[in-house]
């Protein structure tokens, strides 16, 4: 599956289908941010459904803490822009799918930070494609 599988209507489908987010974030990661490494943060209405992705670009490896704060700030802006809402977060790099300790790190943070905002998932996108990381593997 490729962004060229997203439905036209997507703005009507929820991002809780595997194959249909996967086709999302092949969309909302574009090829340079994958490269650079970045976080791509889809903020998502009541019902789930896809309503302002944002990519930050070039966020390097900072500290535990660093994520913890930068974490913080994301889940307090979806709280502000959309109470109700929720969150898809992906992780990009270049390449590989295998699941990293810097991605356990950053799926740690997020899910500290989410403090009851509901978060759809996190995923890893590469190069080579995406996949989600399992909770448990951030714990």
């Amino acid at each position: 599956m490729t962004f060229h599988d997203v439905p036209r209507d997507l703005a009507r489908h929820p991002l809780t289908d595997p194959r249909l987010v996967a086709d999302v974030l092949d969309l909302c990661v574009p090829f340079p941010d994958r490269e650079a490494g970045a976080i791509c943060v889809l903020l998502c209405d009541e019902e789930d459904r896809l309503d302002q992705p944002m990519v930050i670009g070039e966020i390097g490896h900072p500290s535990a803490e660093d994520r913890l704060q930068f974490m913080y700030g994301i889940f307090g802006m979806a709280r502000q822009l959309i109470p109700h809402g929720s969150l898809l977060l992906a992780i990009a790099r270049a390449d590989g799918l295998s699941l990293t300790p810097d991605d356990a790190l950053w799926a740690r943070s997020a899910l500290a930070a989410a403090d009851g905002y509901r978060l759809l998932g996190i995923h890893v996108v590469t190069m080579h494609g995406s996949r989600e990381i399992p909770r448990a593997a951030a714990a």
